[in-house]
């Protein structure tokens, strides 16, 4: 499931560069305007945010 999500997050994003609206793009593939807006940004992923605070090594 997370998979077919990051595929659907991706296809989004490229139609975002593709000169598609992040509003049109997010409707289009049903995903939530703030996280394609992050991933546009350079957002990390939430695990990826916290891997500084970890005081094991990351898998």
């Amino acid at each position: 499931m997370a998979n077919l999500r990051e595929q659907c997050i991706q296809s989004a994003l490229q139609n975002i560069q593709d000169s598609v609206s992040l509003r049109i793009a997010s409707r289009r593939w049903n995903i939530p305007r703030a996280t394609l807006s992050d991933h546009v940004h350079g957002a990390g992923t939430r695990r990826e945010s916290q891997i500084p605070g970890q005081r094991l090594s990351p898998l």
